[in-house]
């Protein structure tokens, strides 16, 4: 019996057949109960599309998910407004990003105590306010509410925490891609009462965060074998990670046990249903949990050091402080409609009620702010993350004009401005805000246009 499907996107987008089915494949897998397919839904080269949720019970599937455990955005208030954003602010700003100071580059242990405790742990070992938790997804901990039963060395191989590659992308994220540090302008507030209580209003500057960690890649290759490793890795890197997992799981556990967990986590089916009710589900649901509290750490801390360098540079963002901050590649318990399930979600972000939800257009083009609607549980509480499959389609058929707006492009490694980027039209995350308040799932709240972007 095929699981309920429910894809959020119209027609004319021209949702292929391929993706159609691979929907009906997932929505044919064993104790899948409900699939999303939001409106920005495409291809990629991991098992299943990006921009979908999917809900199960007993079973939890790695390829539900990113190859990279908690990749996520936030939004920070920075207290300037567009006239503050000049040139030499922008180029202090990315020599300061280069080689951030050394009091907010975390070492091993802080890096061990990220993974227990999330955000918690940076607000208690940096003494930043507790009042940021309550701006983050899960208040940035999930072990808050479910238990963690088993030490970090039996979930992370120790010598992945003790190499160097392991925080090279702290507490800065990897920028390589789709991902970005902008700054960006409230060009439209949309709903003037939840905008005052968030403290926005038009011209004011917010800065945007889109990242993820080689660490959560390391430790999410150690409990599955997905095929992006399989067919994209060098063949050197196979072999060592390979390795890497073998010794780990005959030291981290029973030798005996070695045979079963190699089978659950280093299959090569195309989707490895992993049990929660036994030793090796329970170990990997908790392992996930650790690599989602290292990403909510780790863009607090770099939120916390961005309003710190902006502070320095100038007094105006003297109260520079986060908005929100989630997660769009996770795996968690959630209630929807008074059933509990393990929601999946792949380049999609959790609609809380009441909490800001951020759709990312494109270096060139506006981005969606909203907030999370009770309707978003008819669609599993989520989201599109971004709208890069959207504007594919609209380019694809030359419907996106240039206007005479445009944005500054800086590479971080240059810390200069290297282009001004013309913007084209918005149709493309336009077509996903009409669709997601549509629905139900957000309301509108503003319009932020990117006046500074910030990459590799």
């Amino acid at each position: 019996m095929h699981a309920e499907q429910t894809v959020v996107v119209e027609d004319e987008f021209g949702i292929d057949d391929t993706l159609k089915d691979d929907l009906k494949t997932v929505a044919g897998i064993p104790d899948v109960e409900r699939v999303i397919a939001l409106g920005d839904i495409g291809p990629s080269k991991s098992e299943t599309p990006g921009s979908i949720a999917v809900a199960t019970t007993g079973t939890v599937y790695p390829e539900f998910c990113s190859n990279v455990v908690n990749c996520g955005m936030s939004l920070l208030r920075t207290g300037l407004k567009e006239e503050d954003v000049t040139d030499e602010l922008l180029t202090k700003f990315c020599e300061r990003l280069q080689s951030p100071d050394e009091r907010f580059s975390p070492d091993k242990q802080d890096t061990i105590g990220m993974l227990e405790h999330g955000a918690e742990y940076v607000v208690d070992e940096w003494g930043f306010s507790p009042d940021l938790l309550t701006n983050i997804e899960n208040g940035g901990n999930m072990f808050k509410t479910e238990n963690r039963t088993r030490e970090i060395r039996e979930l992370v191989p120790p010598w992945i925490l003790s190499h160097p590659n392991a925080r090279e992308d702290t507490p800065i994220p990897n920028l390589s891609g789709n991902h970005f540090i902008e700054f960006q302008v409230v060009d439209e507030v949309l709903d003037s009462d939840t905008a005052t209580e968030w403290g926005l209003s038009e011209g004011d500057v917010l800065v945007a965060m889109h990242g993820d960690y080689q660490l959560t890649l390391y430790i999410n290759w150690h409990y599955a074998n997905r095929h992006k490793f399989r067919e994209h890795a060098a063949l050197q890197d196979k072999i060592k990670l390979q390795l890497s997992k073998l010794l780990f799981h005959a030291w981290s556990g029973r030798v005996r046990d070695l045979p079963q967990n190699w089978k659950c986590y280093n299959g090569s089916e195309r989707f490895s249903g992993i049990d929660t009710n036994t030793v090796q589900g329970d170990r990997y649901v908790q392992t996930q949990h650790a690599a989602m509290n290292f990403g909510y750490a780790n863009r607090l801390l770099a939120n916390c050091y961005m309003a710190d360098v902006l502070a320095d540079i100038t007094s105006k963002a003297s109260d520079a402080s986060l908005l929100w901050d989630v997660g769009h590649d996770t795996l968690q318990r959630e209630s929807i409609g008074g059933e509990e399930y393990w929601i999946h979600r792949k380049a999609a972000g959790n609609a809380a009620a009441g909490k800001p939800a951020f759709i990312s257009g494109s270096y060139n083009m506006d981005s969606f702010l909203g907030q999370g609607l009770p309707g978003a549980e008819a669609y599993l509480n989520s989201y599109d993350h971004g709208s890069g499959n959207v504007i594919s389609y609209f380019e694809s058929n030359g419907q996106l004009p240039k206007t005479d707006l445009s944005t500054a492009k800086y590479s971080l490694q240059e810390a200069r401005d290297s282009d001004k980027i013309k913007h084209i039209d918005r149709k493309p995350i336009e077509r996903l805000a009409d669709n997601v308040t549509g629905k139900g799932i957000l309301s509108g709240v503003a319009w932020l246009r990117p006046i500074a972007n910030i990459g590799e």
